[in-house]
């Protein structure tokens, strides 16, 4: 298994993802798939339905199909938060985030490749949730603990826990 990380996020979560996983890290999707490439995926919240469309370019150039994709995606995308809470989550543009976020997942989704997606509430370093939220199930609080994330994200990346599956992580 190779472990490959794309990571457009804001913030240092893809570096603390490769120090847990050795996990080779990526800007952008301009690199050939390896055999045996689990992917991880750490998409632009600015632009998540952008993002998928070169995830899919990607894998559609490419002679050699991932065995796995992790993404990460905003809450919301799975019934486990309202409009308020988005909003009061992400600002004003949150139903915007919100449509294209699940526009992201489908894609993924559609892909029919073995996947997870690892919801998320606002990235903190100090504090934040660290309590598991299987889909369908409401996400909590007002932040997710971001080495808790790198850790959750870790897993699902090295393990087939979580696989096929969409997990929240919040407080």
């Amino acid at each position: 298994m190779r472990i490959e990380l794309v990571d457009e996020f804001t913030g240092d979560l893809g570096r603390q993802i490769v120090a847990l996983t050795g996990a080779i890290r990526h800007p952008n999707w301009q690199f050939a798939f390896p055999a045996n490439l689990v992917l991880g995926w750490l998409p632009d919240f600015s632009a998540p339905d952008l993002g998928v469309r070169n995830l899919v370019a990607a894998v559609d150039a490419n002679p050699v199909a991932p065995q796995k994709i992790v993404m990460l995606s905003p809450a919301g995308t799975a019934d486990d938060a309202d409009l308020d809470q988005l909003i009061s989550w992400y600002g004003a543009n949150a139903s915007t985030l919100l449509g294209d976020a699940l526009y992201a997942v489908k894609m993924v989704d559609e892909l029919e490749l073995p996947y997870t997606v690892i919801r998320t509430l606002p990235v903190v370093r100090q504090g934040g949730g660290q309590k598991l939220s299987p889909e369908g199930e409401p996400m909590q609080g007002q932040a997710t603990n971001q080495a808790a994330l790198a850790h959750l994200f870790g897993t699902a990346l090295q393990t087939a826990q979580y696989q096929n599956q969409s997990i929240g992580l919040g407080e």
